[in-house]
């Protein structure tokens, strides 16, 4: 699991649409495409300015009934596969 303090950041070369509640991605970088639910598409959603995964963890708690573990466990790990596929970048 990340630190909760770090900073998470989109990365630039990605062109996102939506698509009902969920939302398609291609990374220009690795010219795959990647696909979202719609909780997964409210984190991208939040990440259009940089966040800590704190800070992301509270504004879904806001939204989403969800315990601040389970929050924290979860976001960490999409967090985690965004990374690997290039999507964002962890500071």
């Amino acid at each position: 699991m990340l630190a909760m303090d770090k900073m998470i950041r989109r990365s630039t070369d990605v062109i996102a649409s939506e698509m009902d509640d969920e939302l398609v991605m291609m990374s220009m970088e690795n010219n795959a495409y990647y696909g979202l639910n719609s909780v997964g598409r409210r984190v991208w959603e939040l990440l259009e300015t940089e966040q800590t995964l704190l800070s992301l963890c509270g504004q879904l708690m806001e939204k989403y009934d969800v315990d601040e573990a389970a929050c924290q466990r979860d976001v960490s790990a999409l967090v985690m596969k965004l990374e690997k596929a290039g999507l964002v970048t962890v500071v």
